[in-house]
This record gives C-alpha cells, sequence and structure tokens, in this order.
C-alpha cells in the first residue's frame, strides 16, 4: 500500500515537472515567432555594443596615455567606465526585447540598494580608494609603510590596495584601513636616506673611527656625494654603558636602499677589523657590598581600619514588578526622615550655635576678670616697688648723713689731737732756748 502511494507521487512529480518544461519551451517558441524582428535586433545591438565598448575602451587608454594622470589612477577610471557602459548596454537590449524599463530601472534600485546595505564596508572602501586615487597620496612603484607593513605599490583597485614586500610576499589592505591609518611614502621624492647605528669602545679613537665611515660610504658609487643637505654624516650620537654609539646617514636612490645598506654594514665591519677597532659587547660590573645595609622602619603601626561611607544607589521604578503604591509610600517616607533629620540638624546646629555664643561670652568676661585682676596686680606691684625705692632711697641717704657725720667728727678729733701735739710741742721749745741762754 505505501509503496503504491509513493510510485503515484513520484509519477505526479515527474508528469509535473515534464509539464513545467514543456510549457516554458512552448513560451519561448512562441515568444520567438512572435518577436523574431525583436531578437533579431537584440543579438545585432549585443555584438554592436561589445564592439563599441572595446573601442570606447582604447580611445579612453589613448587619451589617457597622453596626460599626466598616474597609471593606478587611470586603470581605476578605465575600469568605472566600463562599468557604466555595459549597464547602459544592459538597459537599451533589454528595451530592445521589449522589457519595461521603469519596471527595470526600479529593480536595479532595489539590488543596488539592498547590495549597497549588505556591502557596506565594500562601499566604504571604494569610496576610499577614489580618495587614493584622486589625491595621489601614493602612486604605483612607490614604497610605503601602512598598518605597521612596508611594500612596493603594486596596484590600487576597488576594494584593496597591493604591495609588494622585499620578501617577495603580496599584501593587500583594504582602501578605508589606508585612509584611516598613517601613510609613509618612502619614495614620495626618488630617494631615501639610510640610516646606521654603530657602537665602538671608549678606547677607541673616534677621528679614525669617522675616517673609515666616510670612507666606506664614498667608495659605493650610489651614495651622494655633492647633493647639498644629502651628503654622508658621521658623528657621535650616545655614549652606552658599554661603548660610544655613532650615527652614520647616507642618501641612495629609492631603488638602492637595500643594496647600499648591506654594502655599508658588511665594508664597515671588514674595516673596523683591518685597523683594530673594537666593537663592544655589553659588559656588568658587579661589587660585593660589606656594609650592614639599614632598612629605615616606621616606628607607628598600621592605622585603624576606616570604613568609606558609599552611598546607597537610588531604587529604579520597575514598572511590572513594583506596585505605585507602594512605590509612592517609599518615597514619602523617606521624604519625612529627610525633612525631620534636616530639622533635627537645624535645631543642632543653632543650640550649637546658641552654646558657642555662651561660651564666647563667658571667655570675654573671664579675660575680662583676667584683665583687671593682673591691672590690679600690676598697680600693686608698682605701689610696693615704689615704696622699696622710697625705702631704699631713705636709706641711702641715712647712710651718707652717717657718713658725713662719723668724717666730721673723725676731722674734729684729728684736729684736736693736732692742737694737743702743738701744744706740748712749744713748751719743749721755750725750755730748750732757756738753757741755751744760760749757756751764753
Amino acid at each position: 500500500m505505501i509503496l503504491s502511494l509513493l510510485e503515484d507521487e513520484a509519477a505526479s512529480g515527474i508528469e509535473e515537472t515534464e509539464n513545467f518544461f514543456v510549457g516554458m519551451w512552448d513560451s519561448i517558441k512562441e515568444y520567438f515567432m512572435n518577436n523574431y524582428w525583436g531578437v533579431i535586433w537584440f543579438i545585432v545591438a549585443l555584438v554592436l555594443g561589445v564592439i563599441i565598448i572595446k573601442l570606447l575602451m582604447k580611445l579612453f587608454r589613448k587619451i589617457f596615455s597622453h596626460t599626466k594622470i598616474a597609471m593606478i589612477a587611470q586603470q581605476f577610471i578605465l575600469t568605472i567606465i566600463r562599468l557604466v557602459l555595459w549597464i547602459i548596454l544592459i538597459l537599451i537590449v533589454l528595451g530592445i526585447l521589449g522589457v519595461n524599463l521603469s519596471g527595470a530601472v526600479t529593480a536595479l534600485s532595489a539590488v543596488i540598494l539592498a547590495i549597497g546595505l549588505a556591502l557596506e564596508d565594500c562601499l566604504a572602501n571604494v569610496a576610499d580608494g577614489l580618495i587614493l586615487v584622486s589625491s595621489k597620496i601614493i602612486n604605483k612603484g612607490d614604497y610605503i609603510s601602512a598598518n605597521d607593513v612596508e611594500g612596493t605599490v603594486v596596484n590600487i583597485n576597488f576594494l584593496f590596495t597591493t604591495l609588494d614586500r622585499y620578501d617577495g610576499r603580496r599584501i593587500s589592505i583594504p582602501n578605508s584601513s589606508m585612509v584611516s591609518g598613517n601613510i609613509i611614502n618612502f619614495g614620495a621624492t626618488g630617494s631615501r636616506r639610510i640610516d646606521f647605528s654603530v657602537s665602538v669602545a671608549y678606547e677607541s679613537d673616534i677621528e679614525l673611527v669617522k675616517q673609515i665611515a666616510y670612507a666606506v660610504m664614498y667608495s659605493d658609487g650610489r651614495v651622494y656625494q655633492d647633493v647639498e643637505g644629502k651628503m654622508p654624516f658621521c658623528s657621535i650620537n650616545s655614549f652606552d654603558s658599554s661603548g660610544i654609539g655613532l650615527a652614520l646617514r647616507c642618501w641612495v636612490d629609492q631603488q638602492d636602499y637595500w643594496d647600499v645598506f648591506y654594502y655599508v654594514n658588511e665594508h664597515l665591519y671588514n674595516e673596523f677589523k683591518r685597523y683594530g677597532v673594537t666593537i663592544p659587547f655589553t659588559q656588568i660590573e658587579m661589587r660585593e657590598r660589606k656594609d650592614e645595609v639599614v632598612m629605615p622602619v616606621i616606628p607607628d603601626p598600621l592605622p585603624e581600619r576606616v570604613e568609606k561611607n558609599r552611598p546607597q544607589e537610588a531604587h529604579r521604578f520597575d514598572l511590572e514588578n513594583d506596585s505605585i503604591t507602594e512605590y509612592m509610600k517609599k518615597q514619602k517616607a523617606k521624604y519625612e526622615a529627610k525633612k525631620e533629620a534636616s530639622e533635627d540638624n537645624a535645631a543642632e546646629g543653632a543650640e550649637a550655635v546658641k552654646n558657642e555664643t555662651a561660651e564666647a561670652e563667658n571667655e570675654a568676661k573671664d579675660e575680662t576678670k583676667d584683665e583687671t585682676k593682673d591691672e590690679t596686680n600690676d598697680k600693686a606691684k608698682d605701689e610696693t616697688k615704689d615704696k622699696d625705692e622710697a625705702n631704699d632711697k631713705a636709706k641711702d641717704e641715712a647712710n651718707d648723713d652717717a657718713a658725713a657725720e662719723k668724717e666730721s667728727t673723725s676731722k674734729k678729733k684729728s684736729s684736736k689731737k693736732k692742737k694737743s701735739d702743738a701744744s706740748k710741742i712749744e713748751p719743749a721749745k721755750t725750755s730748750s732756748v732757756l738753757g741755751s741762754e744760760d749757756d751764753g
């Protein structure tokens, strides 16, 4: 039973397929029978269109060859022209076949829009390719560096810029990356500078080293020697830990860069060996430390942990899970609590201000009392000092009087004594005079 059903379904499917292809073939035969002149004109227009496109492309190539447009830009523009010509030819032949062009244009616009949305990055690359070609930042044959990749420009198409590296690898970079990043064009001027870094020992004769470097660079005929601003250069660049660093520079044509680079390195090393110039290696000097290292320690212990005051995250209202009434009640309670807290803070602040004013008044009173006490004490001290000075003055005067009286009494005594001595001397003189008279 099942097999018979499957056989019936297979037979019906085969019959439907045959009917479909037979109907399509009948439609094609009917179309060609009714529009055979249109088909003939379609074939003629297609053949003539292809021939005309080829002739026009040859004409455009010949015109561009006599202009100063870069080769990459010419190829880019010719590709766009070829695409436009083929679109025009397709629209013409469709019109000859009787296809409604308005519908075709609408469908083509829709297709272009869909392709544009799907290929947004590709269209960006196309626009950036137009920018690269029109701005003439790079040309075919230039040695550039873009997105950390170096190489010679081979081609710029709608989507990619192709570079050939010196190791034989070919790299394709999207045009959008080229425009959005930095581009270093080493061959923009046709010449390049080669930079060398050489290190020699500290005991080396620097003048001899410079003479060797100049001789090696001048020995290659590809190095510029008479061009102003592009002559070979050699000088001390740095003082490293193991030797003296020298910088060597010379200018060459763009295509001779790597050949001259390797030539100078090889012959410079050979000449250094010939004249006994030492290239130093990394050296490390080690010393044994015999003194005791004392590490300073802060005597204070670790501080106590103080918790950070983190503000609580505000609750957001959830329309699906939260109730509006409960949410409003919570907000009202928060508002009242905040209001009470602000009132308490205001009251505490007023009380604190009141206490501060009372303390200030008490301090002022205490200061006035202390000032009055100090003034009274100073006055009493001044009075006692005056009294002491008066007493001292009186004592000094009394002492002076006593000393004067004593001196006067001593003077009186001395005068009396002198008088008594004189009275004693006079009778002796008289007796001696009388005795002498008697002898005579």
